[in-house]
């Protein structure tokens, strides 16, 4: 893990090393359903990281909005190339780990972001399941979606939303702790190859613009973008936008889930070079609850004019 640096996003890395430096977060924190009590150890651990878009098309108004949005490495900044800029980052990181290593975010030991101890505690998804629903099931298709009109054509999970990964989940998510997107999007990768999916391009589920300026970042594009460096798939986050701003999914019942991203998302080819047409689309994302995200995002790819659509994420409720 040690040296790794997430492309377009500073990490908070005197947090990340130093937790005792950082800022804490109050008792009972909880942004948009994150937890409500945090490891003693990690305490002090960002919860209010200032991540600033390097070049970034993931925010309004940024460099790759308008400008080669599937070609990153060719914006330059203050006339220095970012792929320069991101070996700095590189080598900067990786002394800081050599002199404060970081924490465990499963378990706070020291030395890593994700410890092996933690790593193997992540238990993968062994039983047979639904290829379109990841749900236990005795055939190819469970009896839910053999008989659903869904138009997600394929999903899979890497584990159950259980310990440790529920807190690595929360942590990227609401602490700002982004280089947790390497060892999470590295499972994405493999769990892409274990159950050999094949995908043209790769999309994250998009946070509204607003939510995405105040968190600083959107998770899903981080752990997509490392999934597919891993794969070694083209990436085209443009092309879906999510144009309306909804309520928090959690605590929502299914209808209401369903209800609440009806008409949130929309597929804008002409925001990337990459075709859509035809494409087998990978759609990135940390949890699935009921689908209904996904199946908004698949809705909105589909109708214009992308082949297939299949999803790919961290976890499912047990």
């Amino acid at each position: 893990m040690a040296g790794f640096s997430i492309p377009y996003h500073r990490t908070n890395t005197v947090a990340l090393h130093c937790p005792f430096l950082a800022q804490s977060s109050p008792r009972g924190y909880s942004p948009s359903g994150g937890p409500h009590s945090q490891q003693p150890a990690l305490e002090g651990m960002a919860h209010r990281q200032q991540v600033q878009p390097l070049a970034s098309g993931s925010g309004p108004g940024s460099a790759l909005d308008n400008h080669e949005p599937d070609q990153p490495h060719c914006v330059q900044k203050g006339g220095v190339p970012l792929k320069r800029r991101l070996r700095f980052t590189h080598w900067a990181e990786h002394l800081l780990d050599l002199l404060f290593p970081p924490c465990c975010a499963g378990c706070a030991s020291s030395g890593s972001l994700l410890c092996p101890a933690c790593l193997r505690a992540i238990a993968r998804l062994q039983e047979q399941r639904c290829a379109r629903c990841a749900l236990p099931c005795r055939g190819t298709d469970c009896r839910r979606c053999r008989f659903s009109s869904s138009s997600l054509f394929a999903l899979q999970a890497v584990a159950l939303y259980e310990e440790p990964l529920r807190t690595c989940i929360q942590y990227l998510k609401y602490r700002g702790i982004t280089r947790l997107a390497q060892p999470l999007g590295s499972m994405l990768a493999a769990c892409y190859r274990r159950y050999h999916l094949r995908a043209d391009l790769v999309i994250a589920v998009p946070l509204h613009a607003e939510r995405e300026r105040l968190r600083g970042y959107n998770h899903a594009r981080l752990l997509a973008d490392v999934c597919a460096d891993e794969l070694g798939l083209p990436c085209a986050h443009p092309l879906l936008q999510r144009v309306r701003a909804t309520a928090a999914q959690a605590g929502l019942s299914s209808s209401e889930r369903r209800q609440n991203v009806v008409g949130a998302f929309q597929c804008q080819p002409q925001r990337s070079a990459l075709p859509l047409s035809g494409s087998t689309i990978l759609l990135i994302d940390d949890v699935c609850t009921t689908g209904a995200t996904l199946e908004a995002c698949t809705t909105a790819l589909l109708q214009r004019g992308a082949g297939r659509v299949q999803a790919l994420v961290l976890a499912i409720p047990g």
